[in-house]
């Protein structure tokens, strides 16, 4: 089976953003969108993804959040009508992220499960989390890691429930022949002092006990704007990446998407970099 890891998109509406919207905490967001990440995230771009993932012919796509910039209801729109080409249960899994649930009206409205809801819970199942998507022989766990932060911040928490349930769906998959994959937003490696300090995953260390225990074959996360691999070694070795943003056009960084071939007990990876001379995504450094 051929997985593709995407995230951080940060797509934006132009016209979205009123000033009801700024009396609250969207404010900070607003002004780090308009002066600090101007321009650095690219609609365009991210069409170009979603068309190289269909040229590639992948059987599954993750999303590990930050579909959206403010959590505003068009933003949400605008991801659904670029992922469109993939919008199926069995091709495409969205993972929500901090800025998906920004604001304390997308929560209340429920914007993410509104809009993703119908690509991870099948009809009358309850909602609830983690979501195991099971597709033969890859399961997909999707972990939400996301909560309203105070202003500036962008912490994330798993929770001993979620945690919990996690260890009982490792469990039951550990001794079949099904790969497990668990995706969340936030982080699994340190990121620096500032970093870690405003938008770390703060239950990081209990999740990765539950991750050395049962030994996943993968885990996908986004947050962290910048590509970072690691390897839990061990008689089976989980591979724990950050793809990076698929969307950002920073100086000297390059979207990308990371393509995960599992075969039986094998894995292979492989990096499709963007090339902004070609506009397009071509096979690049691992």
């Amino acid at each position: 089976m051929k997985i593709a890891h995407i995230s951080d998109l940060h797509l934006y509406s132009q016209g979205a953003l009123n000033l009801k919207h700024l009396l609250g905490r969207r404010i900070f967001g607003a002004l780090n969108l308009f002066f600090m990440r101007k321009n650095q995230f690219s609609e365009e771009v991210a069409v170009q993804a979603v068309k190289t993932l269909i040229d590639a012919k992948v059987d599954h796509v993750v999303v590990t959040g930050d579909f959206t910039n403010l959590a505003l209801e068009q933003e949400f729109l605008l991801a659904k009508r670029i992922l469109e080409p993939l919008w199926a249960f069995k091709t495409l899994t969205p993972v929500p992220g901090n800025h998906d649930y920004y604001a304390s009206d997308a929560i209340t409205e429920q914007r993410f499960e509104r809009t993703f809801g119908e690509l991870l819970w099948r009809d009358g199942e309850e909602r609830t989390w983690p979501v195991v998507k099971n597709l033969g022989n890859v399961v997909i766990v999707v972990l939400r890691s996301v909560f309203l932060c105070p202003p500036g911040m962008g912490y994330g928490r798993i929770g001993v429930e979620q945690l919990q349930r996690l260890e009982k769906i490792l469990e039951a998959n550990r001794n079949n022949r099904t790969r497990t994959i668990v995706a969340l937003h936030h982080h699994l490696h340190d990121r620096g002092f500032v970093t870690e300090a405003t938008g770390r995953l703060l239950d990081k260390s209990a999740l990765l006990e539950v991750i050395s225990k049962y030994r996943p074959a993968l885990v996908l996360h986004g947050h962290d704007h910048k590509p970072n691999r690691w390897v839990i070694e061990g008689e089976n070795r989980t591979i724990v990446a950050c793809n990076g943003s698929v969307t950002m056009l920073k100086p000297n960084f390059s979207p990308r998407i990371t393509f995960y071939s599992l075969d039986g007990q094998s894995l292979r990876v492989e990096a499709w970099v963007y090339q902004k001379e070609r506009k397009e995504f071509r096979a690049g450094q691992v």
